[in-house]
């Protein structure tokens, strides 16, 4: 390794960070690099690059986990290392794996002396009675994650037949491996012939939920979801006699499954499945003339839906 790395030290790098959800609180590339830069008395970060040091940040249980991966323009492996730490934050791992892709540029690293300890400041004078005290600046805490993403909708037994339509959808990361999630989904109207009657249904309804992240590593998620959905299922008879459209309250409550892929930061592929109990089941009847009133369609008992989109993670 030590020869490996004097031959690639005088050679261009490109460092990949990738921090999974649960370790966002580690530091970003930059800072990262500018450790490396300082361990090593030189800036071998720039382009065109040569060498590409990719390094995924986690923390699967209680330790955080660095796993570094060196390569060569071609994509073939010129070495990996595995950092590891139980400290109870993030600052000891980014210490080590600065270290590490260091000595995997650049062996003599080694022999470089440490930074310099920061000097302690000086004791605060203490205010006079007279002084008012000063503000205290406190650093801004790191936003909650928000994706937003659109999907193409399959819907069976929420209408008379299997329907298409179109769902918008985001959620919060709320805390740890809890987010909230929220959505709108149309399925637009289609004509149909139930039981003699040319009729057509159509649905558009809003879902808000909580959900958790079994999973999340850090390209792959996959949550679990509670949720209520509220919208308006749209009737319409067409024959034997038109009637005017009318608009019915539709609200269910279920439960589902998310998974999604990171394709290309910040890009993700978005899949969904879920099912669906109505909190109030309706009849829709048409009326005719002289003759006892038709039911063309119930709200089943159960319905399901999948969804497969893409979404962006900011």
């Amino acid at each position: 390794m030590a020869s490996l790395g004097r031959a690639q030290s005088s050679r261009a790098v490109h460092l990949s960070w990738v921090r999974a959800p649960e370790a966002l609180d580690c530091d970003d590339a930059g800072q990262v690099q500018a450790d490396v830069v300082r361990r090593l008395g030189k800036n071998p970060f720039s382009e065109p690059s040569k060498i590409f040091i990719e390094a995924t940040v986690s923390k699967p249980e209680s330790a955080f986990v660095a796993e570094l991966e060196m390569r060569d323009a071609a994509g073939a492996s010129l070495g990996s290392r595995r950092v590891t730490s139980d400290a109870p934050s993030c600052a000891s791992l980014v210490a080590a794996a600065g270290l590490a892709i260091a000595l995997m540029i650049d062996p003599d690293a080694a022999l470089a002396p440490p930074p310099a300890p920061t000097p302690s400041p000086p004791p605060p004078t203490p205010p006079s009675p007279t002084a008012s005290a000063a503000p205290s600046c406190e650093p801004a805490a790191r936003a909650p994650q928000l994706t937003f993403g659109a999907a193409a909708l399959v819907a069976a037994r929420l209408l008379p037949q299997a329907a298409w339509g179109v769902r918008l959808g985001a959620d919060q990361r709320l805390v740890g491996r809890v987010h909230a999630e929220l959505s709108l989904s149309f399925l637009p109207q289609v004509r149909q012939e139930l039981r003699g009657v040319d009729a057509g249904f159509g649905l558009t309804y809003g879902s808000l939920g909580i959900c958790y992240a079994a999973l999340a590593a850090s390209r792959v998620t996959l949550a679990a979801c509670g949720f209520g959905q509220v919208g308006a299922m749209s009737v319409n008879a067409y024959e034997p006699a038109r009637s005017r459209a009318g608009q019915l309250l539709w609200s269910t409550a279920g439960v589902g499954l998310r998974a999604g892929w990171v394709l290309a930061e910040p890009l993700l592929l978005r899949a969904g499945v879920e099912g669906t109990i109505p909190i109030q089941r309706r009849e829709y009847v048409v009326a005719r003339a002289s003759e006892p009133e038709l039911e063309v369609f119930r709200d089943p008992a159960f319905a399901a839906t999948l969804h497969l989109g893409l979404a962006l993670r900011f």
